[in-house]
């Protein structure tokens, strides 16, 4: 830390009452915006406790996937939909450069419904499928 000063004998590095009153005002905003948190609340984890249709079958299913995450984030799963699209990556030995970012996952708000767009190369990908899906 030597490079910003503060290892010298001379400490000029001080906290003012402006930086002190900036910091006060950002917590403030934080708890009025978001609230106190909430000491009961456990931390969500990928296991069987909080994805149990998901867990429930041997294979992994979207539409289980989505409903776990419906209960979590009290959404009517029945409002979601999901669509697998294949692409020129699923295509044996067909030569392709990617430009920009690789289309995994893309939700579209259609009226009153949510339809979620998968590609097909990551539903073989379970770990990968599942934060995907809890990203979007």
């Amino acid at each position: 830390m030597k490079l910003f000063g503060f290892n010298k004998k001379e400490n000029t590095f001080r906290i003012t009452d402006l930086d002190r009153e900036w910091v006060e005002d950002n917590f403030k905003w934080l708890i009025k915006f978001c609230g106190y948190p909430n000491r009961q609340s456990e931390q969500i984890i990928i296991t069987e406790k909080f994805f149990p249709n998901a867990f429930s079958n041997r294979g992994l299913l979207i539409q289980n996937i989505i409903k776990d995450l419906s209960n979590l984030l009290g959404l009517h799963s029945s409002k979601i939909k999901f669509e697998i699209h294949q692409d020129l990556r699923d295509v044996y030995g067909m030569p392709f450069e990617m430009q920009g970012k690789p289309f995994e996952t893309e939700t579209e708000f259609t009226g009153d419904n949510y339809t979620i767009h998968i590609a097909k190369t990551i539903v073989d990908r379970p770990n990968r499928l599942i934060f995907s899906l809890i990203n979007e």
